[in-house]
Parts: structure tokens; C-alpha cells; sequence
């Protein structure tokens, strides 16, 4: 397997299948969970079983978990070098939302611990979804007091308080972002209906809390980011990538 100094080449740890009828597939998309798995979306037209150990067969399907280096053309992936066991790699833990605003000096409490129970802070989330400049919903489980309910506008927060307080007398916490929610949901359908070109995505979802779109997909690289911030705003997709640049 020769390497061309002049082709980018990416990494990845991943499942590699194989059906009996087709071609090795990465699998750096959903896998379904059967036995054998379904998945795979990436062919690697270069690869052999007798490179590695450790992989599995049933009914007709052959597949492991391998570390894999090659060159992504946007469709194929070409090893360049010999497949090795996966590396384990540390899964970061989630980092938890918080709430956008300060510790109150109190504390968090409510100004009516009757109108603070599961179906009331349902009623202010069904109140704030009829806001059009609604920027999001989240809830804050951490500190003292809460859970504390976090709703973000893109402005007038004299007004939304006054509408909320009506039904929700639980800890609140109103801030400002700069998108509105159905703005960002427009630009997940622009996503998935194919606006980028080139970009292969595999999910795409809204980050409420820090007004952003999440983008997974294949391959992210200058270029795809680039089309991305151009179209959206930089910074408005914080977009990642299955394939990793290698070097």
C-alpha cells in the first residue's frame, strides 16, 4: 500500500462490515442492532479479511472492529496502510447545560412554590413555544434549588417573564440568544435536504442552550466548514467529523 505525499489521509476507529455481496463498508454512521449488525455507508474497495484479526462471520456477513488509515476521495475510503485493532479512545462526558444566568443570592427559588410542579413548568414550556422569537428550552438539574427552568428570546425578556410567571412559579432563569429556534430548524432542513454540497452528514441536530446547529458527518473538512460558515454564520454549526486528518 504506497501513501501519495500529495493526498490528504484520515483515521478512524470503527466497525468494518462486510456482506457477501458487496464490498467492505465503514461503518461510521448508525449501526443497526442485530446480529449480524446492519451498517456501513463508506465502501474501502482495498480491503482484505486477511489483513486482521478478530472479526466475526454469520450468515454471510463478516465484520471487526479495526483502526483504519486512508485517503477519502468523498465517496471511497482506500487504506494506505494495514488495518489495526481499534484504539480505545476516552468518551468525554457530556458537559452539563447549566443555566445562563447567576446564582441568585438567595438562591434559585420561585416566587410561588405552587404553581412549581412537573405540570406547570410543562405549561411555561407550551407558552414558550408559541413565541416566535423563542430561542430555546432547557432545563438545569445541578444547583441547589432546581431544577431551573432556562428559557432564551431573542429579546424582550420584561414582556416573556410577565407571560411565564402567569403559570410557572418555579426557578427561571431568562436569557437572550442571538438565533431564533425555528431559524436554527430551518437551517437543520437546508442541511439535510442537501445544501452543502459534499457534505455527507450523518446527524443533525439543534443545540438550544448554545444556539447552534450540530452537524456529525463523514468528512469535515476546511472546505465543507467553510461553505458551512458562509451560509449559516461562523459559528452558528459546530460541525464534526467522523474521518480524522492523520498528521
Amino acid at each position: 500500500m504506497a501513501r501519495d505525499p500529495g493526498v490528504a489521509l484520515y483515521a478512524a476507529d470503527t466497525t468494518v462490515l462486510q456482506n457477501a455481496d458487496g464490498p467492505a463498508r465503514l461503518c461510521i454512521g448508525s449501526i443497526g442492532q442485530s446480529l449480524p449488525p446492519v451498517c456501513g455507508i463508506v465502501p474501502v474497495p482495498n480491503w482484505s479479511w486477511n489483513y486482521v484479526e478478530g472479526e466475526l462471520s454469520l450468515a454471510g456477513t463478516t465484520w471487526g472492529e479495526y483502526h483504519v488509515v486512508g485517503a477519502y476521495d468523498g465517496q471511497s475510503f482506500v487504506l494506505v496502510e494495514a488495518p489495526g485493532p481499534r484504539r480505545p479512545r476516552a468518551t468525554p462526558e457530556p458537559s452539563p447545560l447549566g443555566s445562563a444566568c447567576a446564582i441568585p443570592s438567595g438562591g434559585w427559588t420561585g416566587p410561588d412554590p405552587g404553581l412549581s410542579s412537573p405540570v406547570a413548568q410543562n405549561a411555561a414550556v407550551v407558552l414558550a413555544h408559541q413565541s416566535d422569537d423563542l430561542a430555546g428550552v432547557w432545563i438545569d438539574d445541578g444547583p441547589p434549588g432546581g431544577p431551573v427552568l432556562n428559557i432564551a428570546y431573542t429579546g424582550d425578556l420584561p414582556r416573556h417573564e410577565a407571560e411565564l410567571r402567569a403559570v410557572w412559579g418555579g426557578p427561571l432563569c431568562l436569557s437572550t440568544q442571538p438565533r431564533a429556534l425555528h431559524d436554527l430548524r430551518a437551517y437543520q432542513r437546508e442541511i439535510t435536504d442537501g445544501a452543502i454540497p459534499g457534505l455527507r452528514w450523518l446527524g443533525v441536530g439543534v443545540d438550544e442552550a448554545r444556539s447552534q446547529l450540530m452537524v456529525h458527518a463523514v468528512l469535515i473538512d476546511d472546505r465543507i466548514q467553510e461553505a458551512l460558515d458562509g451560509r449559516f454564520g461562523p459559528g452558528v454549526v459546530r460541525a464534526t467529523s467522523a474521518l480524522n486528518l492523520v498528521g
